[in-house]
């Protein structure tokens, strides 16, 4: 959490002394090399009364960096509650042979969908998608575009031909976002974590990422680690996300890609080329 979003509770010219001091996060600040008269001494003179004065700050921050406790029990409660008002929503892709293989792509998952080029991987996210949408009047269904190639004319065609009796309301409830970096998707869906438990209008049942491979392959090498562990930290939260809240992901990846990015234990949905 960077300082600057603690303004006005830290004074803003206190947050930018710190940063002069190359102190930006709540990080750096609560682990600074030092003890908090060393830091005092970095500041500019009367910035800050004495140690005990820098000291609070220093609470506050902390404070605001903790997870705020929560007892285990209300905890199940909250997760049993989830998991009964959403036991209904049994998304179907519309094979019946293969919801009964995965047990329906309901129950708070990360689908991750395989398959070469043209194979059909958005056609099946989105048919998905729109049974759930023509099914449930009260969901809406979150698309996080990473190609910028989404059309709103086949949507609106394949919302059709499955049936929809009013295809601008389904429309209205599929929401798309663009997602150019793995950032962007992070900040997506942490925006989304924070507005699950919102009760007004549709609520977001349903989330696919088409596709992930542009937002993961830049930052994969043979020489770094960092690129595989904002993958697979990135994959654990939305699967963290997914059975907290009760969610289904959709994860489109190109088939050569699979060996790289499949990071949770959850179903693999291999679109083969002649689907």
């Amino acid at each position: 959490m960077r300082l600057r979003t603690l303004v006005p509770t830290i004074p803003a010219d206190l947050v930018s002394a710190f940063e002069s001091c190359g102190i930006k996060t709540d990080t750096d600040l609560l682990f600074f090399d030092g003890s908090n008269l060393e830091l005092l001494a970095k500041l500019p003179r009367g910035l800050v009364s004495c140690a005990g004065e820098l000291e609070k700050y220093v609470s506050l921050v902390a404070g605001r960096a903790s997870a705020p406790g929560i007892r285990g029990d209300e905890e199940l409660e909250v997760a049993l509650r989830k998991q009964r008002e959403n036991a209904f929503l049994e998304l179907s892709s519309g094979v019946g042979e293969l919801d009964e293989l995965v047990g329906g792509f309901g129950g708070g998952r990360v689908f991750e969908i395989s398959g070469e080029q043209e194979s059909g991987k958005t056609a099946f996210a989105l048919q998905i998608s729109l049974r759930l949408l023509i099914a449930h009047p009260d969901t809406s269904v979150l698309w996080v575009d990473t190609c910028g190639d989404f059309s709103v004319g086949r949507t609106a065609r394949v919302a059709s031909e499955l049936g929809a009796e009013n295809v601008s309301d389904v429309l209205e409830r599929l929401q798309v976002a663009l997602a150019l970096s793995i950032e962007d998707a992070q900040a997506l869906v942490s925006d989304l974590r924070e507005r699950a438990d919102v009760a007004e209008g549709p609520r977001v049942r349903c989330v696919v990422i088409d596709s992930i491979t542009p937002l993961l392959a830049p930052s994969l090498s043979n020489i770094s680690a960092q690129g595989h562990a904002t993958m697979t930290t990135f994959m654990q939260d939305l699967r963290d996300f997914a059975r907290t809240h009760y969610f289904t992901f959709l994860v489109r990846l190109f088939f050569y890609d699979l060996g790289r990015f499949h990071c949770t234990p959850d179903p693999i949905i291999f679109v083969p080329p002649w689907v």
